[in-house]
């Protein structure tokens, strides 16, 4: 439900704007520029309010695989994110801190071996972006979490054997 275009016979205007409907990124770890997602549309606006009646039931979905990872992987060493008592979850996410981007990129060539794929967030450290601030700034905390930080595979069709799988999997190279 994407659409539209950009047309222009300038090679260098047409590789930046590729870019910066990509998030700016250059690569899945580079960024090029600052960018933006900006595809919303009246249509996606839309499908939006038509899906608004089945909110509940995806939200109820969602955390379903939601506590299906917590429960799953209770007992690895990873760091699950806390929350705030006061808050909520719409669930839209289920992100695991590793202990080294080593046990990150261990467990995830394992799962792209097996077909299965999450995605690293937040990676490279949006201060390392030089064009973004205009000086090199080193955020360590941010760094850190950066380089561990990756988000298990999850969506409202996500099949429990999948998550099975990815839980097998981190549970036999983290433990």
């Amino acid at each position: 439900m994407e659409g539209g275009f950009v047309v222009s016979k300038n090679k260098d205007l047409m590789k930046r704007v590729a870019f910066m409907r990509n998030f700016g990124h250059n690569g899945p770890y580079e960024y090029s520029e600052v960018g933006i997602n900006g595809k919303n549309s009246e249509l996606h606006a839309a499908v939006g309010l038509v899906n608004l009646k089945y909110i509940d039931q995806i939200i109820k979905r969602r955390k379903m695989i939601f506590e299906l990872y917590r429960t799953k992987l209770s007992n690895i060493l990873l760091f699950n994110q806390k929350w705030n008592n006061l808050a909520s979850n719409n669930f839209s996410y289920y992100p695991v801190l590793f202990n080294s981007e080593k046990d990150l990129e261990k467990c995830q060539t394992v799962l792209v071996d097996e077909f299965i794929y999450g995605r690293r967030y937040f990676k490279p450290s949006l201060e390392t972006i030089y064009n973004l601030i205009g000086e090199n700034t080193y955020c360590k905390n941010s760094n850190l979490v950066s380089n561990k930080i990756f988000c298990l595979p999850f969506y409202y069709e996500l099949p429990e054997d999948k998550i099975e799988k990815v839980c097998q999997i981190l549970t036999k190279l983290i433990y």
